[in-house]
């Protein structure tokens, strides 16, 4: 009979979730680095929507290699070379204007 035979529905192993939290904790380190990296180098990590600004009309977009961008209205292709600026959790400040951006909820 092993450990896993004798506890109770519910109940883990300890030692094993040792084990996987030893395991999974470098990596998710490892993750959380290469995520920061992936931001400094302009490419969108996906982890929020895309951001626009009701006041003036600059917004985000992805282009097919996952650089993200942000453009005007008059001219979607080209990238303007401004960046939202975040300054609280899901808010923003519009670089063109400087109108406080919310990041747009998820139904």
């Amino acid at each position: 009979m092993t450990a896993r035979d004798r506890s109770k529905p519910g109940e883990r192993d300890d030692a094993a979730g040792d084990v996987l939290f030893e395991k999974l904790t470098p990596l998710v380190d490892e993750l959380a680095r290469l995520r920061r990296q992936a931001e400094e180098l302009g490419v969108f990590t996906g982890d929020r929507d895309l951001l626009a600004c009701a006041s003036c009309g600059l917004m985000e977009d992805v282009l097919a290699g996952g650089r993200l961008i942000v453009v005007t209205p008059s001219d979607l292709a080209a990238d303007t070379g401004l960046r939202f600026v975040e300054m609280a959790a899901g808010l923003y400040r519009c670089p063109g204007c400087g109108a406080a951006v919310s990041e747009p909820e998820n139904p």
